[in-house]
């Protein structure tokens, strides 16, 4: 059995999509599930440490004697991880925000005829390159999905590492969505050093995460 952390600390971890209104019953979003992060927020608080899971929609259900903060949008979102990040000593970014909005929401459901045959799109926030920017002391760990393999996809996760500020990028594909374990993980660097882990489950990627920023937060 792991001997508990010598300093416990507060991890802040976002988990699960965001869904960005298009009317009240259409929205863009994508495919996860929110267990990744979920049994992430698990697996620190078993080990000792505060946390607070940011939870976007999700059908599972939040873990029992983690503070859970729910929420929608990709604002939302952005909205309640950057009121708590000065206080966190770990940032897990495992949300699967929406890259992209609708203008303008409806308030009412749109018919057919007039959703035309564009809908007008804007970007949302990078809510991990904005935190990143903001950081002092934290720990901060990003994942990233891609469908590229190889050196092609440790590179762009080195990118991603260096361009959002992130102590750590998890590469994985997108096998990981939806299910019980984790496709072609890779802890990427910004340094551009790696460590392969293959296919595991989530909670054992969740223990080695952990295990990740405790080693990282006691050299802070």
């Amino acid at each position: 059995m792991a001997l508990p952390p010598a300093k416990p600390l507060h991890f802040l971890i976002s988990a699960g999509p965001t869904h960005e209104p298009i009317d009240p019953v259409r929205f863009i979003g994508n495919r996860s599930s929110g267990q990744m992060g979920i049994t992430l927020a698990q697996t620190a608080q078993a080990r000792g440490h505060h946390v607070t899971l940011v939870l976007g929609p999700s059908h599972l259900s939040a873990p029992a004697g983690v503070m859970v903060v729910r929420v929608e949008t990709a604002q939302q979102m952005l909205d309640e991880l950057e009121a708590r990040f000065a206080a966190t000593d770990v940032l897990v970014m495992a949300a699967a925000v929406a890259d992209v909005r609708p203008v303008h929401a409806s308030a009412h459901k749109l018919k057919k005829e007039e959703l035309g045959a564009t809908l007008r799109l804007e970007k949302n926030a990078d809510i991990l390159a904005h935190l990143g920017r903001m950081r002092r002391q934290q720990v901060v760990v990003g994942f990233s999905l891609e469908t590229l393999r190889g050196a092609e996809a440790i590179a762009e996760a080195v990118r991603k590492a260096k361009a959002k500020c992130c102590d750590l990028m998890v590469l994985n594909s997108p096998g990981s969505l939806g299910g019980e374990r984790a496709a072609s993980v890779v802890f990427v660097k910004s340094d551009g050093s790696s460590e392969d882990l293959g296919d595991l489950s989530k909670s054992e990627l969740a223990g080695r995460l952990v295990a990740w920023c405790e080693l990282a937060g006691s050299l802070q």
